[in-house]
């Protein structure tokens, strides 16, 4: 068993499934291995669609078996499909709403709670009242990313951010669930709250 293999592979610091590994890894995984999997503290389990996904508790620096996860995430055909801004659930998917995820814990409005567990801080909160007129729920929905096996922000604070980037010109929907961005991916939250 192997098991220095499983986490180089989760060095990938992405939401992976037991098959994107065992794909990655060029071989099945055995019974201990899926056991260590499932049962390592060093690994988070995240359950989502029916689907399990595993995680390393921490960021690491990536491998070359992480890079190597990823750019198989990053070449799926659906992946490049989708592009890097989409709907999912009435909320903004892809890179953009990683991004926008991203932007809100370094700008503190957002905290982790645990490994699967986000909250808005009490800035989060203040700042969401004041742009979006609505008072979130302080636990934040949410939805692992597809593409980029990250989270995004879903459940209705996600709907009404997505809402007000459309208000604001920042992002046009399409017909076919993507999203077409009107400025650069890193410029979507740059007049927040003005």
């Amino acid at each position: 068993m192997s098991t220095s293999q499983i986490i180089t592979v989760l060095s990938a610091n992405r939401f992976l499934t037991q098959n994107e590994i065992e794909r990655t890894l060029g071989y099945s995984l055995s019974k201990s291995e899926i056991t260590f999997l499932k049962t390592s503290p060093e690994i988070v389990l995240f359950n989502f669609y029916g689907r399990i996904y595993y995680k390393l508790n921490d960021n690491v620096p990536i491998t070359a078996q992480g890079r190597l996860a990823i750019e198989k995430l990053s070449s799926r055909l659906q992946t490049i499909k989708l592009g890097e801004a989409r709907t999912c659930l009435h909320h903004l998917a892809g890179k953009a709403g990683v991004s926008i995820f991203e932007w809100f814990i370094q700008n503190k409005l957002m905290k982790q709670e645990s490994p699967i567990n986000y909250s808005l801080t009490q800035a989060g909160s203040n700042a969401m009242q004041q742009w979006l007129g609505y008072q979130p729920n302080p636990n934040i929905k949410l939805c692992l990313d597809f593409s980029e096996r990250k989270f995004h922000i879903g459940g209705v604070l996600g709907e009404k951010i997505l809402e007000k980037l459309i208000h604001e010109r920042k992002c046009q929907l399409t017909q076919d669930r993507q999203v077409i961005l009107k400025t650069d991916l890193n410029n979507l939250m740059k007049d927040f709250c003005k």
